[in-house]
């Protein structure tokens, strides 16, 4: 019993090490790609940011909406003239209403917050 186990313990160690081994070699080898917009892209990009924009995020007031509100401070330092306003609702209202709207193609919101159970209640 004592020699199968060391057996199954060798042959994992072995597969442990060739995956390590193989993970490396491609980490080692991957070459980075870099990517220069060109002087049109860069117009639209500076053209596109002058202009003061608002997105309206809907999501559920939770323990995570504080992390939401941060996230969205971050965002709109790193991204001058845009703002995000967070619009949250107790997780049952927030089912009724917004699956609802989105199903029916009715959604006022650019950006909707989901759970694996906003997510899944679409589908049906």
């Amino acid at each position: 019993m004592s020699k199968a186990i060391s057996r199954v313990v060798l042959a994992v160690v072995v597969i442990v090490v060739i995956i390590a081994v193989v993970g490396a070699a491609i980490a080692l080898t991957h070459k980075s790609t870099t990517i220069t917009p060109s002087a049109s892209s860069s117009s639209l990009i500076t053209s596109a940011t002058t202009t003061p924009v608002t997105l309206t995020l809907v999501t559920f007031s939770d323990p995570a909406n504080e992390w939401m509100q941060y996230a969205a401070s971050v965002f709109e330092a790193q991204h001058p003239g845009v703002t995000i306003k967070i619009v949250s609702f107790s997780f049952s209202q927030y089912l009724t209403n917004e699956i609802t709207s989105l199903k029916t193609g009715s959604s006022t919101y650019d950006i909707v917050g989901f759970t694996s159970t906003s997510a899944l209640s679409l589908i049906s």
